[in-house]
């Protein structure tokens, strides 16, 4: 905590983005900072999608929140992508991200179709890791995602 304000540093926008993103990388067990390394396609959570190449929500498309429970749980997730400007189930995810996970992470919203996997849990070093999660963090900080984390 800081003793200012009585907020966590990496909350504090007023702190610098490297105090925060260290605040932070402190804070996390080892599986939430490989959850902040993956992407979830946005319709594994999705009630409907379009069966076209857009993938877009259909309208009646309701997000199945077992499912949310079950992948993103208490650890967050860093990205999903795919749900192409649906700022109503952005909104909903990132608040189940800042209510509903241990640290409150916000999720970053991305259309990249074509994901790798990032991680290796049995071969990366945690200095690997810490650095490749400080980048997401990093981002995530400057963007303003913690002080401003839903869709207008």
């Amino acid at each position: 905590m800081n003793a200012t304000n009585d907020i966590a540093i990496y909350r504090n926008p007023d702190i610098n983005v490297e105090a925060r993103v260290n605040d932070l990388l402190g804070r996390m067990t080892f599986g939430e900072k490989v959850r902040q390394l993956e992407r979830y396609w946005g319709a594994t959570f999705m009630s409907g999608m379009y069966s076209s190449m857009d993938n877009k929500p259909v309208s009646d498309a309701r997000i199945q929140w077992d499912k949310v429970m079950s992948r993103i749980g208490d650890d967050g997730v860093g990205c999903i992508y795919g749900l192409f400007g649906a700022p109503k189930v952005y909104n909903q995810l990132q608040q189940y991200a800042i209510e509903q996970t241990r640290l409150g992470i916000p999720i970053l919203f991305c259309e990249d179709k074509h994901i790798d996997r990032v991680v290796d849990i049995g071969t990366i070093s945690i200095k690997s890791l810490d650095i490749a999660v400080s980048r997401v963090l990093n981002q995530k900080i400057k963007l303003g995602l913690f002080e401003k984390p839903y869709v207008e």
